[in-house]
Formats: C-alpha cells, sequence, structure tokens
C-alpha cells in the first residue's frame, strides 16, 4: 500500500517520469486536496475509490494501467483537462456528468478502449477531444452539444461503427484510416 502524503506538496503531484511507477499493488489513497495531479505510468488499475478531488484542475495519466478511473461517478466540477493518453489498459471512460468544466480530453492511443460514454456528449464546454490510434474503439457518443469544439481527432479509429452529430462549428476534423 502506498501513500502519497510526504510526497505531496500543497496541491500538487508531479512524477512526470514515472518515479514512484515502481510502487507493486494498489494505491489506496490519494490526498483529496490536489488541484494538479500529473503520474506517468500510474501503476493500478483504477483511482481509489476514496480519492474524492473537488478542486482538480488537471488529472494527467499519461501511459497508466488504468482500466478505468472509477465505476462511480465522481463530481469534479473545476476538472478542465483529462489526459490518459497511451493508457493501452483502458477499456471504458468514465461518466462525464460531473465534469462540466471539461475542456480538454486525450485519449490518444488507448488501444483497448471501445466505447467513449455518452455523457461526454453533453460537455458543453469542450474543446479539444484527440481519440487518435483508439483502434478498438467503436462507440462514441450519438451527438456532441459541445458549442466550443474545435478539435476532434478520429484518426486510425478503424472500428468506429458511427460519426456523432456534433452541434456547433469545428475548426479541425481528422479521420483517416
Amino acid at each position: 500500500m502506498l501513500h502519497l502524503n510526504s510526497m505531496i506538496r500543497d496541491d500538487f503531484f508531479f512524477d512526470p517520469f514515472g518515479v514512484f511507477s515502481c510502487h507493486d499493488g494498489p494505491i489506496e489513497f490519494l490526498p483529496n486536496n490536489l488541484r494538479w495531479f500529473v503520474w506517468k505510468y500510474y501503476p493500478s488499475e483504477t483511482l481509489p475509490a476514496n480519492f474524492e478531488p473537488k478542486r482538480l484542475v488537471h488529472l494527467h495519466l499519461e501511459c497508466s494501467l488504468l482500466r478505468q478511473l472509477w465505476t462511480e461517478i465522481k463530481y469534479l466540477t473545476n476538472l478542465k483537462t483529462l489526459d490518459l493518453s497511451f493508457s493501452k489498459r483502458l477499456i471504458q471512460t468514465p461518466n462525464f456528468k460531473g465534469m462540466p468544466s471539461l475542456e480538454t480530453l486525450h485519449l490518444k492511443g488507448c488501444i483497448n478502449l471501445e466505447e467513449v460514454h455518452q455523457s461526454l456528449g453533453y460537455c458543453k464546454k469542450l474543446i479539444f477531444l484527440n481519440l487518435k490510434e483508439c483502434k478498438s474503439l467503436k462507440r462514441l457518443p450519438s451527438s456532441f452539444h459541445a458549442a466550443c469544439l474545435k478539435y476532434l481527432d478520429l484518426e486510425e479509429c478503424s472500428s468506429l461503427e458511427n460519426f456523432p452529430h456534433i452541434l456547433g462549428s469545428m475548426c479541425l476534423l481528422v479521420v483517416r484510416e
């Protein structure tokens, strides 16, 4: 069991090189006062159930071993950026209902991701969505009500069954096989 209190300064945890990722076993506690959380190679399949970071603005868990973030809805009203890029074991995204401020979602290279939760379509502040190289992705929300959506990358999403209806004007759409 790993407790990170001694490694965290104020409301900021930063491990861009995966120094703490050599930990074996589940992470059982993370402080709830975090506003900025970066941990490359995060070593567990989920975040701890008791992790309720109400002030979190930036969550970056690139190249993690996550299969899912959590199973229930988390109310992260301040979260603007979620980056799970290259989390090759990720199979599902969280319910985004509790993330009304989400602007940027990076899921590039999540090769086992099959579905993006329908609730993402109602994140009205979403600007940037990167799903490049999500080769197993089959389902997206049926529509995006994000008037702010400017960038959507679906390059190499060759398993996609349907293309969503997008309400608003987009600057860049990337779709290549």
